[in-house]
């Protein structure tokens, strides 16, 4: 049987960002994506400028509810991205609960676009949004960032002590949660490597990624729809579909930077370069298997 995936999240016309750096990479790893638009806007924010409009919750209700569950597609996963319409949880709520009766094997994956580096990209509300859905509804992966984790936790994560403690109130605040990616942290022992934490509760670990010098727009909505695809291949073994997907979008987001620097006249080449818009057709060889990474992973233990 075919992977098949309702994807729930923003689209831009140019660029790669949010359906756009998910949809090509799922589809060449062999899944069939339904993508949904939570915005169409002409370009990522990131560009300086943009254009276009936000969906409504209830068009999209009506998408889903009146239009696709009436087909009986026979959907392997949900992605639920950035949601705009603060207005409209309840609905984007009732929603999800309705997908997850329908399809009671559903893999439910939420990465809960807040904001990043201390800066909220949401109405405050939204928090008590995915608070309330990560409580209510049984959820396969949650994938937030560093300051998504202080937003749904409120523990401040500095160190690998903080780590821990933000581990243990996440699994207490929200039990139905099977298992948790962050997937950029940067602590105070580590400043030189960006960490990737990945745990199920039982069995917790981190992977240490070399820095590229760049910032990416998107990189983020990409490697939660690689985790999609890999957790659904190495369903027992969350280090194992981490790792696989730390390869993929490394090779990537390398590939992405080179080809960057080729094209960018600049003096200095050793200044970080700002990357908004991924080269994913560029780097489509990447998004092969490759032998596994030679990242280091480290167990966290429990005293």
């Amino acid at each position: 049987m075919g992977k098949k995936v309702l994807s729930i999240q923003s689209h831009v016309v140019y660029g790669y960002v949010g359906n756009k750096a998910a949809t090509f990479p799922l589809q060449y790893r062999g899944w069939d994506v339904d993508a949904l638009n939570t915005v169409e806007y002409s370009n990522h924010p990131g560009h300086g400028s943009y254009t276009g409009s936000k969906t409504k919750a209830d068009d999209i209700s009506d998408i889903i509810l009146n239009g696709l569950l009436p087909l009986d597609l026979d959907y392997t996963a949900v992605l639920l991205g950035y949601l705009p319409d603060a207005e409209g949880h309840a609905r984007i709520l009732e929603i999800i609960r309705r997908i997850c009766t329908v399809y009671r094997d559903i893999i439910l994956v939420v990465d809960p676009v807040l904001g990043d580096n201390g800066k909220l990209y949401v109405p405050h509300k939204t928090i008590g949004f995915y608070k309330q859905l990560l409580t209510d509804t049984t959820v396969a992966l949650v994938t937030p960032n560093q300051f998504e984790l202080f937003l749904l936790t409120d523990v401040l994560v500095t160190t690998k002590e903080h780590l821990k403690k933000a581990i243990d109130v996440f699994n207490e605040r929200y039990p139905r949660v099977k298992r948790l990616v962050v997937t950029s942290l940067r602590l105070e022992e580590t400043a030189d490597q960006l960490l990737v934490l990945c745990t199920d509760f039982q069995s917790s670990h981190y992977f240490a990624v070399p820095l590229i010098r760049a910032s990416f727009s998107g990189c983020g909505d990409l490697i939660t729809a690689l985790l999609l695809d890999a957790v659904t291949e190495f369903p027992g073994d969350l280090s194992t579909a981490v790792s696989r997907a730390l390869t993929l979008i490394h090779g990537v987001l390398q590939a992405s930077y080179e080809y960057t620097l080729r094209e960018t006249a600049t003096e200095d080449r050793n200044k970080p370069l700002i990357i908004t818009d991924l080269r994913l057709i560029q780097s489509r060889n990447q998004l092969r298997d490759h032998p596994a990474p030679q990242f280091a992973c480290f167990r966290i233990n429990y005293p």
